[in-house]
C-alpha cells in the first residue's frame, strides 16, 4: 500500500509541458499558400484562436508552450481578400 501511495505521489510530480492555443505544425503552416480559401486554411490548422470583428479577413493562430520553465510563443496570421482567399501569411 505504501508503494502505491508513493507511486501516485511521484506521478503527480512529473512535469508535463504546458500547451495553450493552437498546435502549429511547421509543415501545415508552410502549406498555406496564396489563393487558398478560408475553409482550406481552417481544415489545415483548425479554428483560429482569435476572431476580430474589426478585421474579419484575418485569421490569427497562436501557440503558447511552456517547457523547461521557458514560455515560447509562436504566431501565424493569415490575411484574406474580400472573396475569402489567402493573400498573405505572416509566419
Amino acid at each position: 500500500m505504501k508503494r502505491l501511495v508513493a507511486a501516485l505521489v511521484l506521478a503527480g510530480c512529473a512535469h508535463e509541458p504546458l500547451m495553450q492555443g493552437n498546435v502549429l505544425d511547421a509543415e501545415k503552416v508552410q502549406a498555406i499558400a496564396p489563393g487558398m480559401t478560408r475553409a482550406e486554411v481552417v481544415e489545415l490548422l483548425g479554428a483560429p484562436v482569435y476572431a476580430d470583428r474589426l478585421h474579419p479577413h484575418r485569421l490569427v493562430y497562436v501557440e503558447l508552450r511552456k517547457q523547461h520553465g521557458e514560455m515560447r510563443k509562436r504566431r501565424v496570421i493569415v490575411y484574406l481578400d474580400e472573396a475569402g482567399r489567402v493573400v498573405r501569411v505572416e509566419r
